[in-house]
């Protein structure tokens, strides 16, 4: 289920052969355990290591062979990257992948409670438009279940037509994830499912000019660790799926394979 690829092309599967891996910058993002109500928008996040070789909250850039190192440096725990990469070598614009649809169940009226059942049966739903209305190929996709809340949907840039200008690049993701949104809503909103399973809104909307509103995305195979009761720690990882596991496996499978360590 877990793939073995290295870990900077795995997590960069989706750039197009003419684009150089070495010649790419991108930052990178730690932040210790969370509780569940804990506020997010005060999360500390470590963005860089210092001279000492200590976790910084100063934001720097790094080649892509870096991420072997941060993973090291975090202990392969709540490790990141940034969504948008940069070219070294030229003044072009910088490029942003892959197109993320984030999955989650949370009912912040019911102590936070997570129903994980509920978030794959939204993704199944969601796979089926992608798939049926998108028309995307196997090829154009990759599943991940996300450790805690539930799972990522990872589209190759190219199949959607997400290209140009940052600024375009983030508009245009937007929009395709609206049209997402929108076919798939319960109740006008992000909510798919009436049991407390939403759509993340990444890319923002035009209340915001289309700002990119998560920088981060979640490293292929680290671990998700979070509190889930006063001085007690649960961790799984963020595991691969192929459409046929994800359409045969019970929700108690999923989560077995991702808390079980390699």
């Amino acid at each position: 289920m877990i793939s073995n690829k290295p870990i900077e092309q795995s997590d960069l599967w989706w750039l197009t052969k003419n684009i150089a891996i070495d010649s790419l910058l991108l930052g990178v993002g730690h932040h210790h355990p969370l509780a569940d109500d804990d506020e997010r928008f005060s999360v500390k996040w470590f963005r860089s290591i210092d001279s000492n070789k200590q976790m910084s909250y100063a934001p720097k850039q790094y080649q892509v062979s870096f991420i072997k190192e941060w993973m090291s440096i975090c202990s392969n725990v709540n490790a990141y990257r940034t969504l948008q990469l940069y070219d070294q070598n030229t003044n072009s614009s910088p490029i942003m992948g892959p197109f993320l649809i984030d999955i989650d169940n949370e009912d912040e009226n019911n102590s936070y409670e997570v129903n994980l059942e509920d978030a794959l049966m939204a993704t199944r739903k969601v796979i089926d438009f992608l798939i049926g209305k998108w028309q995307l190929s196997d090829g154009d996709i990759r599943i991940f279940f996300s450790g805690r809340k539930g799972f990522n949907i990872e589209i190759h840039p190219k199949s959607l037509n997400i290209n140009g200008p940052i600024e375009e690049q983030i508009t245009k993701s937007a929009m395709r994830l609206l049209e997402l949104t929108n076919y798939l809503s319960v109740n006008n909103n992000s909510m798919i499912s009436r049991k407390g399973t939403f759509i993340d809104q990444i890319y923002g909307g035009r209340h915001n000019d289309y700002e990119l509103k998560h920088p981060f995305i979640r490293l292929h195979n680290s671990w998700n660790k979070w509190i889930c009761q006063p001085g007690i720690y649960k961790a799984r990882k963020r595991s691969q799926l192929t459409q046929d596991e994800i359409a045969a496996f019970t929700i108690e499978e999923i989560c077995a394979v991702a808390e079980r360590s390699e």
